[in-house]
């Protein structure tokens, strides 16, 4: 039971590498029985080749018996065939067994499953491969170095025009040989420019010598390099500015095609008016306060559309254009249709909801109160007190708190059994539609279950009640406190009876607050 419980597959053999016995998850996995697995052994020499992969098979089975014939610790990764035939990746270890005379006694071990280690280590190696591809196909000289200023790695562009080599290490004075290299660039960039500037002073027999030498030189070169130069930037520019003073030296060119000096002309013209026409500005930005009033006003009215929007901004003295509104507005995802909190808010006028709340007393007795609210600005109608409440007691208490110009549209309430068919008369003959939550769903009837909780969290849970008489008087206050007093969230931190804020001095600039 050890063996079977451990992650992965057990096996043991005997001392010449016959599998004696192999868990039930190895049999599952090959989904063969142990019978088939003893007939294979007994054709093959350990039973392997029909379950390792072929690629695997030599290397696993050389290792298995060198480990049979030193005693060393059996260790290798090779795949192993599922029974759907594909084949994943696991990490097989054994070790032998001694008996106290030292004899070899068999072999046990275990066989874990790597395959999804394994896929990360090829992915790995596979994002290395393209990053050392795309470095050495980046035409600049990228290197690093430790922090003592010791070259760590260079690029394949800097082996070719340093000659550093990344795989030995650079040569002591590598930093005198870099500055020696952009030195001699410098220096023949200048030789370049002085000869331009002083041409003009030479004979046109020097000059046409000067010329034959030059090119008999280049021939020489020509055949020692390779057919296509590396040419610098410095090199790029000193071509296109000849070619822009003297079109005709296109004829002289032989290291590079006169194509291609044209094309560089014609990039660099467009780099040149690409640079020109940048973007210097455009038009005044949208201050954020319109961008934020306008989401607000596409999120607040769902049926408004870009032109309704722009025409209320206008009348409130705003110029934007209708193209900024619709740009500003938020996307809808389905349609312009209003969300379930306007919905809810549409129609809260005409809710209203009831449920019970159990008080014990101080004599362990239980009274009831029945809890009614309207929806719309959370307004506590009534809190009744009773000891027995019947279905006739709760229609006297429907009947009080919602006079007949009042009744609201629908009455949400749960399925307790005092609610009899007394109740539900009185309600369709109010007009009001009943509506019982679902069985053991208080969610439903969210509103007077956060009044509940409120209730007992700011009142009950700190009183000990006497009586009935007690718990009337009790809740009669709390209800005065909690439709004028009391704010709420929903209501943007005012009360159910619209508690006015008291201005006191500095034209309202500060408020008076007063203890009730």
């Amino acid at each position: 039971m050890i063996v079977e419980s451990m992650p992965g597959h057990g096996w043991s053999a005997d001392p010449n590498g016959k599998f004696i016995y192999v868990s039930p998850s190895t049999l599952k996995y090959l989904g063969q029985p142990a019978k088939t697995l003893d007939r294979i052994e007994s054709t093959d020499e350990f039973g392997w080749r029909q379950v390792v992969h072929p690629d695997d098979y030599d290397g696993t089975v050389a290792r298995w018996r060198h480990s049979l014939k030193t005693g060393e610790p059996y260790e290798t990764e090779h795949r192993i065939r599922r029974f759907d035939g594909t084949y994943r990746w696991f990490r097989n270890a054994g070790m032998l067994s001694r008996d106290s005379s030292g004899r070899i006694i068999g072999w046990y071990g275990t066989t874990i499953d790597i395959d999804d280690q394994k896929t990360a280590e090829f992915a790995l190696q596979e994002n290395e491969r393209r990053l050392q591809q795309l470095i050495d196909a980046v035409p600049a000289l990228i290197w690093s170095t430790t922090c003592e200023g010791t070259p760590t790695y260079v690029n394949k562009r800097f082996t070719d025009v340093t000659g550093a080599c990344p795989y030995r290490k650079p040569h002591p004075g590598w930093r005198e040989r870099r500055d020696r290299l952009g030195l001699c660039v410098m220096m023949d960039f200048l030789k370049r420019f002085v000869h331009i500037l002083v041409s003009p002073f030479k004979t046109q027999a020097r000059l046409e010598a000067e010329i034959v030498i030059l090119r008999h030189q280049l021939n020489v070169l020509r055949r020692r390099v390779p057919s296509k130069p590396k040419l610098s930037v410095a090199d790029r520019l000193l071509f296109v500015w000849l070619h822009r003073l003297f079109p005709s030296v296109l004829n002289a060119v032989t290291i590079v095609q006169p194509e291609t000096i044209i094309r560089w002309h014609r990039t660099g013209f467009r780099l040149y008016w690409r640079w020109k026409s940048r973007s210097r500005g455009g038009r005044p930005k949208v201050p954020m306060e319109i961008r934020r009033l306008i989401r607000e006003m596409s999120l607040a009215n769902r049926l408004w559309g870009a032109p309704r929007i722009h025409g209320e901004l206008l009348k409130l003295g705003i110029e934007v254009a209708q193209s900024t509104v619709a740009k500003y507005m938020a996307k809808r995802g389905r349609g312009r249709s209003q969300t379930w909190k306007t919905f809810l808010h549409n129609h809260a006028a005409g809710i209203a909801a009831m449920d019970f709340l159990i008080v014990p007393t101080v004599g362990f007795k239980l009274l009831f109160v029945l809890v009614i609210l309207r929806h719309q600005r959370r307004r506590l109608i009534s809190l009744s007190v009773t000891a027995n409440p019947t279905a006739e007691w709760i229609v006297r208490q429907i009947t009080d708190a919602f006079p007949w110009n009042e009744a609201p549209d629908y009455l949400i309430r749960d399925r307790d059994a005092s609610y009899g068919h007394a109740v539900t008369r009185r309600l369709a003959a109010m007009g009001i539609r009943d509506h019982p939550t679902a069985p053991r769903s208080p969610w439903q009837n969210g509103h007077a279950e956060r009044l509940i909780g409120s209730i007992r969290r700011e009142c009950l849970d700190h009183i000990v009640v006497f009586g009935e008489a007690h718990l009337r008087r009790i809740l009669a206050a709390y209800v005065g406190y909690y439709n004028e007093l009391r704010t709420h969230l929903s209501l943007d931190k005012d009360s159910p009876g619209h508690r006015p804020v008291q201005p006191y001095g500095f034209g309202g600039l500060h408020h008076e607050y007063c203890r009730m």
